[in-house]
């Protein structure tokens, strides 16, 4: 029901911990460059595993391979898992035991991967497993939909900032008949409409 990005990240990371019955969660999302996925919103992690994770590139298949596997990854005891000794000690820094991780796909493709921890050994019945898989799917859809509305909204409002910059030129070009002042307008507003942080106008 939210078109806010920041708000659907805030209720997907609060839902997980309730459908999931974790402690701690996260959710790390594609960036623009699609080179990494960077740490989106988190909740109950520390400021030292969140600062760890806010970008990990995509070539730590151990952290991503939920990412790249299309699949759910569920480590039930950390004890006996088989990760990068770096990877351990953040886990076990943090006191995490068990993990699932889940990829958010959507019809364009993947845009992240959400992680539920769990500071105890877990058994993930497949119950559970399905509920999980069915709310990353709906996340992924929520995330998808709130960040495309958001991108729409910020072009039509350049487009209007555009047009209204337009209509000010407009003014104040027919209102003068100094070219230095007339000049001075027209690079002004040149650069306000375009972001530039320099610029130069020939004659």
């Amino acid at each position: 029901s939210t078109l806010d990005p920041e708000t659907a990240l805030e209720l997907v990371t609060e839902s997980l911990i309730r459908v999931g019955g974790g402690q701690k969660a996260a959710i790390f999302l594609l960036d623009e460059g699609r080179k990494q996925l960077v740490l989106a919103r988190s909740l109950n992690l520390s400021d030292g595993f969140a600062a760890s994770s806010s970008s990990i590139g995509l070539e730590q298949l151990d952290r991503l391979l939920a990412f790249h596997a299309h699949q759910p990854v569920l480590i039930p005891d950390l004890a006996e898992a088989r990760h990068s000794p770096e990877l351990h000690r953040l886990l076990e820094r943090e006191g995490i035991r068990a993990y699932a991780d889940f990829p958010l796909l959507t019809p364009e493709g993947m845009i992240g991967q959400v992680s539920v921890y769990f500071t105890d050994a877990q058994v993930f019945p497949p119950s559970q497993v399905d509920l999980l898989k069915t709310f990353a799917a709906q996340a992924a859809i929520a995330v998808a939909n709130s960040r495309a509305h958001a991108a729409t909204d910020k072009a039509l409002q350049k487009r209007v900032d555009q047009l209204s910059a337009l209509e000010e030129i407009g003014r104040e070009m027919t209102s003068t008949l100094e070219p230095e002042a007339l000049f001075s307008t027209i690079l002004k507003h040149a650069l306000r409409i375009t972001d530039a942080h320099l610029g130069h106008l020939a004659v």
